[in-house]
């Protein structure tokens, strides 16, 4: 029978070997690279990670999808006014210029045309670099009617 960690790294072999066809030796030494650099992470982590498309391998080396390449659409979600960014309320309390995360997975796949978990996972990024969170700091980005808002749009 394998251990917890031995199907976790198994599953994560196993995906790293669907998306990218690399051999399992390359897939573990890719993988513990990737552990060691993120200390934080474990190997079901790592899967999450690969499945949502939140790491990609480049240059033979598996790299998060960083901030610099997510200007783009944070311009876009933003300054283009794809999204409705405006005052709301819910029991009775209002929430300053924030919007709807189901909207935002929605626009996000849309535009980028990636599956919605690609997009839920992309709002997540966006949480973990600070750029977004949500309103009271409650949840980690979902697809649902929860209110997120931009750091830099922060009241004062």
């Amino acid at each position: 029978m394998l251990s917890k960690m031995d199907e976790e790294t198994d599953k994560v072999l196993g995906l790293l070997l669907m998306r990218y066809n690399i051999n399992p030796y390359e897939g573990i030494f890719l993988a513990k690279d990737w552990l060691v650099n993120h200390p934080e992470e474990n190997w079901r982590s790592l899967e999450e990670f690969i499945l949502m498309e939140g790491v990609i391998l480049k240059d033979g080396v598996l790299k998060d999808v960083y901030p610099l390449e997510l200007y783009s659409v944070i311009n876009s979600l933003r300054l283009d006014n794809i999204l409705t960014i405006k005052d709301r309320w819910y029991k009775l309390q209002k929430y300053y210029k924030c919007f709807v995360g189901s909207e935002a997975v929605e626009w996000i796949a849309f535009t980028q045309r990636v599956r919605k978990e690609a997009a839920i996972a992309l709002g997540k990024m966006l949480v973990k670099y600070k750029i977004i969170h949500h309103v009271v700091d409650e949840h980690d980005f979902e697809d649902s009617y929860l209110f997120y808002r931009f750091y830099i749009d922060e009241k004062k």
